[in-house]
């Protein structure tokens, strides 16, 4: 940021008590500058600071926990925040979107009312905001199945099932 002594005529930049002003008139504008940009971003939730996420928890009526990052806190906030009717399947498909970033699987099966769910999300936090999100906006007379896979180190065994085969008998001969 420039300096407002930049601003001034030539005779008034050679006075001492005037370079002592300035020095004073840039931290105070630095200052200002700063709160004007913390007042922009806060108007968003994806740029809140601190502040302005505190804010929006309170009116949102969330107590966050002592271990929440500040992306967590965001994450909970816009999901809360954006959570509006009508509840549609493309709703909440955007809303688990937003959430766990793409790292689901969706399926939902109207017809006996079940709604599938598969997750490939290590975060605790994400988990939580997930259950909420479907408390809020899939009918209670819907059955959710909630399906968490991880990716798992180390050794695998596998084997296979036959469905249809013939069946022989061995017989050593004499």
């Amino acid at each position: 940021m420039r300096s407002i002594k930049e601003f001034w005529i030539d005779t008034v930049k050679g006075i001492k008590e005037f370079a002592v002003l300035a020095e004073i008139a840039d931290e105070e504008i630095s200052k200002l500058v700063k709160a004007v940009k913390e007042l922009i971003d806060d108007q968003f939730i994806s740029t809140a600071t601190e502040k302005g996420i505190a804010r929006r928890e309170r009116m949102l009526r969330i107590i966050p926990n002592v271990s929440d990052t500040l992306e967590t806190r965001r994450v909970r906030v816009q999901s809360r925040w954006f959570t509006a009717l009508p509840y549609t399947e493309r709703v909440l498909y955007e809303r688990l979107t937003e959430i766990l970033g793409g790292e689901h699987f969706f399926s939902l099966w109207i017809e006996g009312y079940d709604l599938v769910l598969t997750i490939y999300a290590t975060d605790e936090v994400r988990y939580e905001e997930v259950r909420y999100l479907l408390d809020m906006m899939v009918p209670v007379n819907m059955a959710i199945e909630i399906v968490y896979e991880t990716a798992v180190e180390g050794r695998l065994f596998y084997g296979g099932v036959m469905f249809e085969g013939n069946i022989f008998e061995l017989r050593q001969r004499s």
